[in-house]
């Protein structure tokens, strides 16, 4: 069994049987196919996650997205993110003055502009 402690925010004791921690786009898409019969559950970085129960067993398959790329780049007018990339980071990188996609979210700037780096 897999812990998933660590992988939600709130530190919700649970295990999988199942818990996949693909590092390529090509892993992902493998790691996205389930078996007959499995429900497959995202982890990002753990706060859409509330655990229900404390054991999982192999009719659900976990995939943890924090091995992927978390690459953030500023190009042009797009903000492009790895899959793997923290929204709190991709967040602070846009919110850069020289970002020029806050042409399109200028209002969302200040909100950020207001809390602590």
């Amino acid at each position: 069994m897999i812990p998933l402690t660590m992988l939600n925010s709130y530190r919700v004791e649970a295990q999988a049987a199942c818990c996949l921690f693909p590092r390529t786009v090509a892993e992902l898409a493998r790691a996205l196919a389930p078996e007959a019969g499995q429900a497959v559950h995202v982890l990002g970085h753990g706060c859409n996650v509330i655990l229900s129960r404390p054991s999982y067993d192999a009719t659900h398959r976990f995939v943890c997205l924090r091995e992927l790329e978390t690459a953030i780049v500023l190009d042009g007018e797009r903000v492009r993110a790895g899959a793997g990339a923290r929204l709190r980071d991709l967040c602070r990188a846009a919110a850069r003055p020289a970002c020029p996609a806050w042409k399109t979210c200028g209002t969302f700037r200040a909100a950020l502009a207001a809390r602590p780096a």
